[in-house]
This record gives structure tokens, sequence and C-alpha cells, in this order.
């Protein structure tokens, strides 16, 4: 295995930690990133998919706005920095669009949803992003099939055209709240979706030619932990060096027979090793609600993750002031921005002085790089046996001490040695922390369970495998 990095989601690759705590990350609202749609339409679930176009230098995003008649209206935004966001006037573009109703469509309005708009890295350019269409069969709301999804093809995000042999690639029809990515570990396109209409569970499908589409299996589903009445609502999912990291919607229901007016959305975090099955992490909002008449104190829904010119992230949610089910009054709802800093999903934070160990790991060659924030504190890097013991040359009294803020703080050995003299071999990393926070660890490494390190200590064999 080449660059792998560790997240701190769980401990299943520590074998010490003391006096660290485990936190969620906090994505920062940004008030200046708000888009608001000219034409008073409704934003309130607008599910943007946000995607940096290196021609152009620009960002771009579509989203849906809806009318007070339900109609979906996709339309395109534009911004410089992924934060200040202008509307796109298409109508040169496109003088011929069927069905416009506003200056800046790109698709002709549908009886539907937004599903998701995602970037296939297996297609060909003429169908490099994808949009996932859930449009509704209104005189056949009765029977099973109510919905028909669909799937649009484009070059640019400009361009789009309908991918007739995608067309019904659900087996009943399903609503929005989905998330599609290339899943490296399967070399599959997954999709998280309902597995039916108003049924708030979230399944897993896959394709690889989107004609040919796995049937929904079970993926997430609210448990014992989750509050009274809550469901899983929706998840959109993002491949992130080598996890997988969902936004994990809750909606959060005060009425046992009608889920639908009333009730708060917000976002929690899941992420999977192989994409397929997914883990929960702390029951705490990621992105929570605001308080009372902030953009996003009624429902957010974070849909898109994306790298910020200076390394760190954007978020881009649609957010409403009011709560679930008011969809299609005028003017409500916008699309928001939030700033998180790179690998900021969790962390380890110190109290008093604070260690952890990594599991062995055998070492591939080069440096350790460290996202790490001790301004005020202090970080050291040793380095131990496979079994815990202390290496001559590497001990924490060795290593010079670092203090700032670093997302790739590499460490180094006063007596000039270095890890890449141990190539080769099964190592721990060990870090020793005062006031300040861990938040991942990468490296050109091999990563072990207790007892493949026993192997690869006897036979020299390293694990072969995707996912786990």
């Amino acid at each position: 295995m080449s660059q792998y990095t560790y997240l701190f989601f769980d401990d299943v690759r520590l074998s010490v930690r003391s006096n660290m705590e485990r936190k969620l990350g906090t994505p920062q609202l940004l008030p200046e990133g708000e888009l608001k749609d000219p034409s008073r339409l409704a934003m309130c679930a607008g599910f943007p998919g946000v995607f940096f176009d290196e021609e152009t230098d620009t960002y771009r995003m579509l989203e849906c706005s809806w009318t007070p008649e339900s109609k979906i209206i996709v339309q395109l935004a534009e911004s410089k920095d992924g934060i200040h966001w202008g509307m796109v006037d298409t109508r040169e573009l496109f003088p011929d669009l069927k069905n416009r109703l506003t200056p800046y469509q790109v698709l002709p309005w549908y009886d539907g949803e937004l599903g998701k708009v995602l970037m296939d890295p297996t297609a060909p350019p003429a169908e490099r992003y994808k949009l996932l269409m859930a449009n509704y069969l209104k005189e056949k709301m009765d029977t099973e099939k109510r919905i028909l999804d669909t799937v649009w093809v484009s070059p640019d995000l400009l361009h789009w055209k309908l991918k007739e042999e995608s067309t019904g690639w659900h087996p009943v029809g399903a609503e929005p709240g989905m998330g599609a990515f290339y899943n490296s570990v399967r070399d599959s396109i997954v999709i998280s979706v309902r597995p039916d209409w108003g049924e708030r569970r979230i399944t897993v499908m896959e394709t690889r030619d989107w004609v040919h589409f796995s049937e929904p299996e079970l993926a997430v589903q609210p448990d014992s932990l989750d509050t009274p009445l809550a469901e899983t609502y929706g998840m959109p999912v993002f491949a992130y060096d080598n996890y997988f990291i969902g936004f994990l919607w809750l909606y959060y229901s005060p009425d046992t027979h009608f889920k639908f007016v009333q009730g708060h959305v917000n976002a929690q975090l899941v992420y999977s090793i192989n994409g397929w099955h997914f883990q929960r992490t702390l029951r705490q909002p990621f992105v929570p609600n605001g308080t009372p008449g902030q953009p996003t104190a009624g429902c957010v829904y974070p849909s898109s993750l994306v790298t910020a010119p200076d390394g760190n992230l954007f978020i881009h949610a649609s957010a409403s002031t009011k709560e679930h089910g008011y969809f299609t009054l005028p003017g409500q709802g916008s699309v928001v921005t939030y700033s998180l800093r790179k690998d900021g999903f969790i962390y380890l934070e110190s109290n008093g002085l604070g260690r952890v160990r990594t599991r062995s790991m055998v070492w591939h060659g080069g440096e350790a790089a460290m996202n790490i924030q001790c301004p005020d504190g202090e970080a050291r890097c040793s380095i131990t046996t496979y079994d815990g013991q202390e290496m001559a040359g590497y001990a924490f009294e060795d290593c010079v001490p670092f203090a700032g803020d670093s997302h790739a703080w590499v460490p180094e050995w006063h007596n000039g040695k270095k890890l890449e003299d141990l190539t080769g071999q099964n190592i721990c990393l060990e870090i020793s922390l005062s006031n300040g926070r861990l938040y991942a660890i990468r490296g050109n490494c091999t990563p072990l369970m207790y007892s493949e390190g026993e192997r690869f200590n006897s036979f020299g064999k390293i694990p072969d495998r995707k996912g786990f």
C-alpha cells in the first residue's frame, strides 16, 4: 500500500491512547458564502453539487430551486474562490432550452427532485459528469412505481443530455438524499439511496456501466442510539484519501403519524474503508442547525465536499430557516458554505500530556507527515519496534520539538536519523502532545493488525487487500 492516512474515527489502528480525547470537527459557517435565488424560488432542498474547473479556474455549482407549484429548476452558479457565488445567466448559451422559467437554468424544469451530481472518472469525456434526477409520476403516485429515476450526462457541467439507457435505474424509484461516488476498492460507481419512496433508510447500489445496477443493500438505518422518531434521511458520500466519508442526514420528526411538516434536519458523520460498509462516529451533529433566524436554523443538508485553494475543505449545503416540509415557499432557503480544516472531520485533543501510538506498520520509505495544531504547546515523535520497544536514536528526547500549526509536520531527530532509514521494517509511530490537536498521520506504509504483524515478522508477508 502506498500513501496511507490515519484519521482518528476509531481506535482500530491505535495500540495506545492516553490523555487524548476524540472530538468531532466543527465546520465553520461562512456568512459571505450564502447564495439566495435571485428569482425568489425556494432553495431549501437544492442539494448543491460543486466542482472545480481547472480550465476556467472556477468553481461551478449545480443546485435545484423549487417553484410554488413544485416545479424543479436545475440552475448554475459560479465562484472564483468557492465562497462568493453568483448565478450564471444561461440564456445566450442555451437559447432554445425548453420549459425555461429562470435565466439560470441548464435543464428543462421537471416535476421531481435533483438527486446527486458527481464526477465519474471512469467515463468517457462526453459523460464525465452525471446528474441523477428523481422524476415524480403524479399519475402513478398511488402505485408501486411512483418515481422514475434518470441520469443526465455532461462533459462540462453546462451541456446536458439524458442517458436513455440508464432510465429507471432504481428498481422501484427512490427520492433524493442520494450519494454517488467512484469506489476505487470495488472499481464501481456506488450510489447511496433510499430503498423505496418515502422509506428513510440508506441502502447502497453499484454500477460499472450505467446500464446494469445491483439491487439495494441496507447500509445504515436508525438504531437505539438515535433520538426517538429520528430517521436517516440521506447520505452523500465522498472519497477522501483511503476513506469514504459520508454526511448522514438525520430527520428529527416530532410526529409519529405525519412525518413531513416540521422537524429539524442536520448531519452526522459516517465513514467507510471500502465504500460499502459504513460506520457511524460520535452521535453528535457534525453539521448542526443554527440558532433561530440563522440560514441553517431549520434544516441543513450538506451535499458537497471540495478542496479549497489553501488545502482546507469547503462543504456546501442547502439550508432553511424553517423546519422540514416548507420546500416551495417563495424565497425560502439558501445554499450555504462552510470551511473545514484539512482532515478536520475528527481529531484527538490532548488533556495534559497526551500520547498516542499506532499499531505496527511496515514502512515503505519516505518520511511521515502529521496534521497537527499546537501553537502554544509541543509535539514530539518517537519510533518503536512493533511491540512498543523504543528504538535507539528515535526516542522522544531525540526528537526536535514542534510548536505551531501545520498540515504536514515532518518529525526530525537531533542525531540526523530519519524515518526513511527504517524502510522495510515493522515499526510503530508514537506522538506526545501538549495543549494541541492531532488530526491525521500520513505516510507510505501498510498498517497491520496483531496477527498480520506476526506473519510479517515470521515470513515477511504483507496483506494485499483493499478495503479492510
